[in-house]
């Protein structure tokens, strides 16, 4: 289903009817936009919880809305600890690659009607865990003290310690 669009003065496209039905896109619907191997890919941002989580609970009058149109009357939020056991499941469960983990989890930050507990030092953490070789959770920490300037961390890896910013 090969086909051209163009980009407007404001750098919107139109999405063809025919790819627009048979992804069964509504007006309104949020995309998440991402690079994959020099290519635009754009998915809604439902089926990324739905591939990771399986079905997020929502009351029945819910169901068939967005998760963007039902934050308008709940407010839909996560905690650091839910995000933690994301990365656990995509990597002990799914035996997800790191660059895919990467790829899901900014995902999952980048959905901005989605309220997630210490979202910014979560982001740093993320650019953390791509460019060295530690956990998650090393990283987090060392994002952790980096946003309460702090120029020590107590830890048995002295790697954490010179990622600090303030070192």
């Amino acid at each position: 289903m090969l086909q051209t669009v163009k980009i407007s003065s404001k750098r919107q496209i139109t999405i063809p009817v025919d790819i627009f039905n048979y992804l069964a896109l509504n007006e309104g619907d949020r995309l998440i936009v991402n690079i994959d191997e020099g290519k635009i890919v754009m998915e809604k941002s439902q089926k990324i919880l739905d591939e990771m989580a399986g079905s997020l609970y929502l009351p029945k009058k819910y169901k068939d809305k967005p998760l963007e149109a039902v934050n308008q009357e709940i407010r839909i939020f996560t905690s650091t600890i839910v995000f933690f056991e994301i990365y656990w499941v995509l990597s002990s469960f799914y035996k997800k690659n790191r660059l895919k983990i990467i790829e899901y989890l900014e995902k999952i930050l980048r959905m901005d009607f989605l309220e997630i507990e210490n979202r910014t030092i979560l982001q740093e953490a993320l650019i953390i865990f791509e460019k060295h070789n530690l956990d998650l959770e090393d990283c987090y920490n060392i994002s952790y003290a980096n946003n309460l300037n702090a120029d020590k961390f107590s830890t048995f890896d002295k790697k954490i310690n010179s990622l600090l910013k303030t070192k």
